[in-house]
Protein backbone atom coordinates (compact mmCIF):
# COMPACT_ATOMS: atom_id res chain seq x y z
CA UNK A 1 0.00 0.00 0.00
CA UNK A 2 3.06 2.35 0.21
CA UNK A 3 1.88 3.89 3.46
CA UNK A 4 -1.82 3.05 3.45
CA UNK A 5 -3.53 0.91 6.07
CA UNK A 6 -5.09 -2.52 5.48
CA UNK A 7 -8.28 -3.70 7.21
CA UNK A 8 -9.49 -7.30 6.77
CA UNK A 9 -12.73 -8.50 8.44
CA UNK A 10 -14.35 -11.92 8.01
CA UNK A 11 -17.32 -13.67 9.54
CA UNK A 12 -15.36 -16.91 9.58
CA UNK A 13 -11.74 -17.65 8.55
CA UNK A 14 -8.92 -15.40 7.31
CA UNK A 15 -6.08 -17.22 5.52
CA UNK A 16 -3.11 -16.25 3.38
CA UNK A 17 -0.81 -18.47 1.33
CA UNK A 18 2.98 -18.14 1.00
CA UNK A 19 2.54 -15.47 -1.69
CA UNK A 20 -0.05 -13.55 0.31
CA UNK A 21 2.31 -11.01 1.81
CA UNK A 22 1.08 -7.64 3.09
CA UNK A 23 3.46 -4.66 2.97
CA UNK A 24 2.48 -1.14 4.04
CA UNK A 25 5.91 0.54 4.17
CA UNK A 26 5.79 4.13 2.92
CA UNK A 27 7.77 5.27 -0.12
CA UNK A 28 8.39 8.94 0.68
CA UNK A 29 10.68 10.86 2.98
CA UNK A 30 9.45 10.72 6.62
CA UNK A 31 6.29 8.83 5.57
CA UNK A 32 4.80 6.54 8.21
CA UNK A 33 3.74 3.01 7.30
CA UNK A 34 0.15 1.87 7.34
CA UNK A 35 -1.47 -0.29 9.99
CA UNK A 36 -2.71 -3.84 9.37
CA UNK A 37 -5.86 -4.97 11.18
CA UNK A 38 -7.50 -8.39 10.85
CA UNK A 39 -10.67 -9.42 12.70
CA UNK A 40 -12.96 -12.43 12.68
CA UNK A 41 -16.34 -11.09 13.75
CA UNK A 42 -18.93 -13.88 14.09
CA UNK A 43 -18.90 -15.51 17.54
CA UNK A 44 -21.48 -18.05 16.36
CA UNK A 45 -18.96 -19.92 14.19
CA UNK A 46 -15.32 -20.91 14.55
CA UNK A 47 -13.17 -18.38 12.72
CA UNK A 48 -9.37 -18.76 12.59
CA UNK A 49 -6.61 -16.47 11.31
CA UNK A 50 -3.94 -18.60 9.60
CA UNK A 51 -1.17 -16.74 7.79
CA UNK A 52 1.52 -18.18 5.50
CA UNK A 53 2.39 -14.78 4.02
CA UNK A 54 4.30 -12.19 6.03
CA UNK A 55 3.07 -8.83 7.33
CA UNK A 56 5.57 -5.98 6.97
CA UNK A 57 4.60 -2.59 8.37
CA UNK A 58 8.18 -1.50 9.02
CA UNK A 59 9.08 2.14 8.49
CA UNK A 60 11.01 3.31 5.45
CA UNK A 61 14.78 3.47 5.97
CA UNK A 62 17.05 6.40 5.20
CA UNK A 63 18.83 5.72 1.90
CA UNK A 64 21.31 8.60 1.77
CA UNK A 65 19.54 10.09 -1.25
CA UNK A 66 15.82 10.89 -1.42
CA UNK A 67 14.99 9.48 2.01
CA UNK A 68 16.75 11.53 4.69
CA UNK A 69 14.21 10.99 7.48
CA UNK A 70 12.89 7.51 8.37
CA UNK A 71 9.26 6.56 8.82
CA UNK A 72 7.38 5.04 11.75
CA UNK A 73 6.28 1.42 11.68
CA UNK A 74 2.58 0.66 11.52
CA UNK A 75 0.65 -1.32 14.12
CA UNK A 76 -0.29 -4.97 13.51
CA UNK A 77 -3.50 -6.10 15.21
CA UNK A 78 -4.94 -9.61 14.75
CA UNK A 79 -8.10 -10.63 16.63
CA UNK A 80 -10.37 -13.67 16.59
CA UNK A 81 -13.69 -13.58 18.40
CA UNK A 82 -13.93 -17.40 18.38
CA UNK A 83 -10.83 -19.01 16.94
CA UNK A 84 -7.07 -19.46 16.77
CA UNK A 85 -4.30 -17.28 15.39
CA UNK A 86 -1.47 -19.07 13.59
CA UNK A 87 1.55 -17.94 11.58
CA UNK A 88 3.37 -20.50 9.47
CA UNK A 89 7.10 -20.59 8.68
CA UNK A 90 7.81 -17.52 6.56
CA UNK A 91 4.93 -15.50 8.01
CA UNK A 92 6.99 -12.96 9.92
CA UNK A 93 5.39 -9.99 11.68
CA UNK A 94 7.64 -6.92 11.30
CA UNK A 95 6.66 -3.47 12.59
CA UNK A 96 10.10 -1.94 13.18
CA UNK A 97 10.64 1.77 12.79
CA UNK A 98 12.73 2.92 9.85
CA UNK A 99 16.51 3.05 10.27
CA UNK A 100 17.86 6.60 10.46
CA UNK A 101 21.44 5.87 9.41
CA UNK A 102 22.87 5.35 5.92
CA UNK A 103 25.15 3.55 5.56
CA UNK A 104 24.75 1.51 8.71
CA UNK A 105 27.15 2.91 11.32
CA UNK A 106 28.22 1.99 14.83
CA UNK A 107 27.09 3.71 16.97
CA UNK A 108 24.05 4.00 14.77
CA UNK A 109 21.42 6.71 14.60
CA UNK A 110 18.21 5.60 16.36
CA UNK A 111 15.39 4.12 14.32
CA UNK A 112 12.03 5.83 14.09
CA UNK A 113 9.31 4.43 16.37
CA UNK A 114 8.05 0.92 15.68
CA UNK A 115 4.42 -0.14 15.65
CA UNK A 116 2.63 -2.09 18.37
CA UNK A 117 1.93 -5.77 17.63
CA UNK A 118 -1.18 -7.15 19.35
CA UNK A 119 -2.61 -10.65 18.86
CA UNK A 120 -5.81 -11.67 20.67
CA UNK A 121 -7.39 -15.14 20.32
CA UNK A 122 -10.76 -15.54 22.01
CA UNK A 123 -12.94 -18.57 22.73
CA UNK A 124 -16.63 -17.63 22.57
CA UNK A 125 -17.57 -20.93 24.25
CA UNK A 126 -15.42 -21.23 27.41
CA UNK A 127 -12.86 -24.07 27.24
CA UNK A 128 -14.03 -25.11 23.77
CA UNK A 129 -11.47 -27.63 22.52
CA UNK A 130 -8.70 -26.18 20.30
CA UNK A 131 -10.18 -22.70 20.09
CA UNK A 132 -8.60 -19.56 21.50
CA UNK A 133 -4.95 -20.54 20.84
CA UNK A 134 -1.99 -18.62 19.40
CA UNK A 135 0.76 -20.52 17.55
CA UNK A 136 3.60 -18.48 16.01
CA UNK A 137 6.12 -20.29 13.80
CA UNK A 138 8.18 -17.30 12.69
CA UNK A 139 9.66 -14.10 14.12
CA UNK A 140 7.91 -11.10 15.63
CA UNK A 141 9.86 -7.80 15.52
CA UNK A 142 9.27 -4.17 16.40
CA UNK A 143 11.27 -1.33 17.94
CA UNK A 144 10.98 1.75 20.10
CA UNK A 145 12.97 4.92 20.68
CA UNK A 146 10.87 6.06 23.66
CA UNK A 147 12.73 5.70 26.96
CA UNK A 148 9.83 3.82 28.63
CA UNK A 149 7.58 2.93 25.72
CA UNK A 150 5.31 0.40 27.41
CA UNK A 151 4.07 -2.78 25.75
CA UNK A 152 5.14 -3.18 22.11
CA UNK A 153 4.26 -6.89 21.71
CA UNK A 154 1.16 -8.31 23.40
CA UNK A 155 -0.07 -11.90 22.96
CA UNK A 156 -3.43 -12.69 24.58
CA UNK A 157 -5.12 -16.11 24.33
CA UNK A 158 -7.98 -17.64 26.25
CA UNK A 159 -6.29 -21.03 25.95
CA UNK A 160 -2.68 -21.82 24.87
CA UNK A 161 0.20 -19.80 23.39
CA UNK A 162 3.19 -21.29 21.54
CA UNK A 163 5.96 -19.34 19.80
CA UNK A 164 8.85 -21.12 18.12
CA UNK A 165 10.89 -18.16 16.82
CA UNK A 166 12.30 -14.95 18.26
CA UNK A 167 10.33 -12.00 19.65
CA UNK A 168 12.37 -8.76 19.54
CA UNK A 169 11.35 -5.24 20.62
CA UNK A 170 14.55 -3.12 20.87
CA UNK A 171 13.38 -1.57 24.13
CA UNK A 172 9.63 -2.21 24.32
CA UNK A 173 7.82 -4.43 26.82
CA UNK A 174 6.52 -7.91 25.97
CA UNK A 175 3.28 -9.10 27.58
CA UNK A 176 2.17 -12.73 27.08
CA UNK A 177 -1.06 -13.84 28.77
CA UNK A 178 -2.82 -17.18 28.30
CA UNK A 179 -5.58 -19.01 30.09
CA UNK A 180 -3.72 -22.30 29.61
CA UNK A 181 -0.20 -23.37 28.64
CA UNK A 182 2.57 -21.12 27.34
CA UNK A 183 5.43 -22.72 25.39
CA UNK A 184 8.46 -21.38 23.56
CA UNK A 185 10.72 -23.39 21.26
CA UNK A 186 14.51 -23.46 21.48
CA UNK A 187 14.65 -20.60 18.95
CA UNK A 188 11.86 -18.69 20.69
CA UNK A 189 14.10 -16.16 22.43
CA UNK A 190 12.60 -12.93 23.75
CA UNK A 191 14.92 -9.91 23.51
CA UNK A 192 13.95 -6.42 24.70
CA UNK A 193 17.37 -4.73 24.94
CA UNK A 194 17.24 -1.07 23.89
CA UNK A 195 19.55 0.49 21.31
CA UNK A 196 20.48 3.95 22.65
CA UNK A 197 22.28 5.11 25.84
CA UNK A 198 19.93 5.77 28.73
CA UNK A 199 17.07 3.75 27.26
CA UNK A 200 15.61 1.21 29.67
CA UNK A 201 15.15 -2.23 28.14
CA UNK A 202 11.66 -3.63 28.01
CA UNK A 203 10.04 -5.73 30.72
CA UNK A 204 8.89 -9.28 29.94
CA UNK A 205 5.70 -10.44 31.65
CA UNK A 206 4.39 -13.98 31.07
CA UNK A 207 1.20 -15.12 32.83
CA UNK A 208 -0.98 -18.20 32.76
CA UNK A 209 -4.03 -16.80 34.48
CA UNK A 210 -7.03 -19.17 34.38
CA UNK A 211 -7.30 -21.47 37.43
CA UNK A 212 -9.84 -23.62 35.54
CA UNK A 213 -7.15 -24.73 33.07
CA UNK A 214 -3.80 -26.44 33.45
CA UNK A 215 -1.31 -23.67 32.82
CA UNK A 216 2.27 -24.91 32.50
CA UNK A 217 4.83 -22.38 31.28
CA UNK A 218 7.69 -24.13 29.46
CA UNK A 219 10.30 -21.81 28.00
CA UNK A 220 13.01 -23.45 25.90
CA UNK A 221 14.06 -20.09 24.47
CA UNK A 222 16.08 -17.55 26.45
CA UNK A 223 14.83 -14.22 27.80
CA UNK A 224 17.22 -11.26 27.41
CA UNK A 225 16.31 -7.89 28.92
CA UNK A 226 19.93 -6.74 29.37
CA UNK A 227 20.57 -3.01 29.37
CA UNK A 228 22.15 -1.51 26.26
CA UNK A 229 25.95 -1.70 26.57
CA UNK A 230 28.02 0.92 24.75
CA UNK A 231 31.19 3.03 24.82
CA UNK A 232 29.57 6.28 23.65
CA UNK A 233 29.42 8.04 27.03
CA UNK A 234 28.88 7.37 30.74
CA UNK A 235 25.07 7.12 30.56
CA UNK A 236 23.92 3.74 31.86
CA UNK A 237 21.00 1.80 30.43
CA UNK A 238 18.84 -0.19 32.85
CA UNK A 239 17.74 -3.75 32.17
CA UNK A 240 14.09 -4.77 32.07
CA UNK A 241 12.33 -6.92 34.66
CA UNK A 242 11.24 -10.51 33.97
CA UNK A 243 8.06 -11.84 35.63
CA UNK A 244 6.73 -15.36 34.97
CA UNK A 245 3.60 -16.48 36.84
CA UNK A 246 1.13 -19.36 36.64
CA UNK A 247 -1.96 -19.75 38.81
CA UNK A 248 -2.27 -23.50 38.14
CA UNK A 249 0.84 -25.13 36.73
CA UNK A 250 4.60 -25.52 36.59
CA UNK A 251 7.28 -23.18 35.30
CA UNK A 252 10.42 -24.26 33.42
CA UNK A 253 12.85 -21.63 32.16
CA UNK A 254 15.95 -21.54 29.98
CA UNK A 255 18.51 -18.73 30.46
CA UNK A 256 17.30 -15.36 31.76
CA UNK A 257 19.60 -12.35 31.36
CA UNK A 258 18.76 -9.00 32.95
CA UNK A 259 22.14 -7.34 33.51
CA UNK A 260 22.52 -3.54 33.46
CA UNK A 261 24.30 -2.11 30.43
CA UNK A 262 27.95 -1.08 30.59
CA UNK A 263 29.33 2.34 29.56
CA UNK A 264 32.67 3.92 28.68
CA UNK A 265 33.23 4.40 32.43
CA UNK A 266 33.91 1.02 34.11
CA UNK A 267 32.47 2.37 37.37
CA UNK A 268 29.10 3.23 35.84
CA UNK A 269 26.51 0.80 34.50
CA UNK A 270 22.76 0.52 34.37
CA UNK A 271 20.68 -1.18 37.04
CA UNK A 272 19.89 -4.83 36.46
CA UNK A 273 16.35 -6.12 36.18
CA UNK A 274 14.43 -8.10 38.78
CA UNK A 275 13.57 -11.72 37.92
CA UNK A 276 10.41 -13.15 39.51
CA UNK A 277 9.19 -16.74 39.03
CA UNK A 278 5.95 -17.72 40.78
CA UNK A 279 4.22 -21.13 40.36
CA UNK A 280 0.93 -21.91 42.10
CA UNK A 281 -0.73 -25.33 42.31
CA UNK A 282 -4.35 -24.24 41.92
CA UNK A 283 -7.23 -25.58 43.99
CA UNK A 284 -6.91 -29.33 44.43
CA UNK A 285 -4.37 -29.62 41.60
CA UNK A 286 -1.93 -32.52 41.56
CA UNK A 287 1.75 -32.29 40.56
CA UNK A 288 1.61 -28.57 39.82
CA UNK A 289 3.24 -25.58 41.42
CA UNK A 290 6.89 -26.43 40.62
CA UNK A 291 9.61 -24.10 39.33
CA UNK A 292 12.52 -25.57 37.37
CA UNK A 293 15.39 -23.27 36.44
CA UNK A 294 17.07 -25.07 33.54
CA UNK A 295 19.38 -22.22 32.48
CA UNK A 296 21.48 -19.50 34.06
CA UNK A 297 19.86 -16.44 35.63
CA UNK A 298 22.06 -13.34 35.32
CA UNK A 299 21.25 -9.92 36.72
CA UNK A 300 23.05 -7.10 38.54
CA UNK A 301 22.47 -4.26 40.96
CA UNK A 302 24.05 -0.96 41.86
CA UNK A 303 21.80 -0.45 44.92
CA UNK A 304 21.94 -3.77 46.80
CA UNK A 305 18.35 -4.82 46.04
CA UNK A 306 16.85 -8.32 45.84
CA UNK A 307 17.08 -9.21 42.16
CA UNK A 308 15.87 -12.83 41.94
CA UNK A 309 12.64 -13.96 43.63
CA UNK A 310 11.44 -17.57 43.14
CA UNK A 311 8.23 -18.83 44.78
CA UNK A 312 6.63 -22.26 44.29
CA UNK A 313 3.74 -23.98 46.03
CA UNK A 314 5.56 -27.27 45.54
CA UNK A 315 9.20 -27.76 44.46
CA UNK A 316 11.98 -25.48 43.23
CA UNK A 317 14.61 -27.20 41.07
CA UNK A 318 17.73 -25.22 40.14
CA UNK A 319 19.57 -27.12 37.44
Amino acid sequence: TRGGSVDVDAGRNITSNAFGDITTTGDKNDENSGQVTMDTTNAGVTGHIDLSGFINTSGIDVDGALIVLPGMGGAITLTTVNGNIETQTGATLDARGGDGTFPIAIPRTPDDEGGNITLTANDAIPLQNNVGDIFLRDTVRTSTEVLMAGVKVRLLAEEDITFNEAVTTSGGDVDIDAGGNINSGADGDITTTGDVPGQRSGDVTINSNDPAQMGDITLLGDIDTNGFSHTINATGSDAGDVTVTTVNGNITTAAINAVGGTTNDPTIMGEGGTVRLNANDGVGAVDTGDVTVAGDINTSTEVGATKVDIDADQDVNIN
